[in-house]
C-alpha cells in the first residue's frame, strides 16, 4: 500500500474513525515508515494548535441558520426512494410530452405544407419563370430584380 493511502488512514485514526484491525496495521506501518511518522506528527501539531487556540462563541443567528439547514438536508434525505422516483417520472413525462408535441408540430407542418404545394395552380399560359410573379402580391416585386438560371432538362 502506498504512503498516500496510509496518510488517509492516519487522518481517520486522528478522527477516531478507524477499526481495531486497521489501527493495528497502521501502528505496525508507523513503526517502519519515517515518512508516515512525519505525517502523523503533522496531524498531532495541528491538533495541539487547535486545542490551544481561543474559542469564539457562535452568534445566535448563525447557529439558527446552521440548525435549519441541517434539518432541511435531513428532511430532503429522508424523503425516500418513492419521492425521488416520482420526481423523475414527472420530469420524464414532461420531456416526453414536449418531444411528442414538437414531433407532431413538425409532422403537421410537413403535411399542411405538402398539401399547399399540390393545391397551387399557376395561371393559364404561365411559363416556368412566371411563377414568382404569380406568387408575389401585385406590385411586390416592382422594384426588385430577379435573376433566373434557366435549365432545359
Amino acid at each position: 500500500m502506498s504512503c498516500r493511502k496510509w496518510e488517509v488512514r492516519i487522518s481517520r485514526w486522528h478522527e477516531e474513525d478507524l477499526g481495531p484491525k486497521d489501527e493495528a496495521a497502521l501502528l505496525r506501518h508507523l513503526s517502519a515508515c519515517p515518512r508516515c511518522r512525519g505525517a502523523d506528527e503533522q496531524f498531532r501539531q495541528v491538533e495541539r494548535l487547535l486545542e490551544s487556540s481561543p474559542t469564539t462563541p457562535v452568534p445566535a443567528f448563525l447557529s439558527q441558520k446552521i440548525v435549519l439547514r441541517v434539518r432541511e438536508e435531513m428532511d430532503r434525505r429522508s424523503e425516500g426512494i418513492i419521492s425521488a422516483l416520482l420526481r423523475f417520472r414527472f420530469r420524464f413525462v414532461r420531456q416526453a410530452l414536449i418531444l411528442g408535441l414538437s414531433t407532431a408540430g413538425i409532422f403537421l407542418g410537413v403535411v399542411v405544407g405538402s398539401g399547399l404545394i399540390h393545391t397551387f395552380q399557376p395561371p393559364q399560359g404561365a411559363r416556368q419563370f412566371d411563377l414568382i410573379a404569380a406568387i408575389l402580391p401585385d406590385g411586390a416585386g416592382a422594384d426588385s430584380t430577379f435573376e433566373f438560371i434557366w435549365t432545359d432538362n
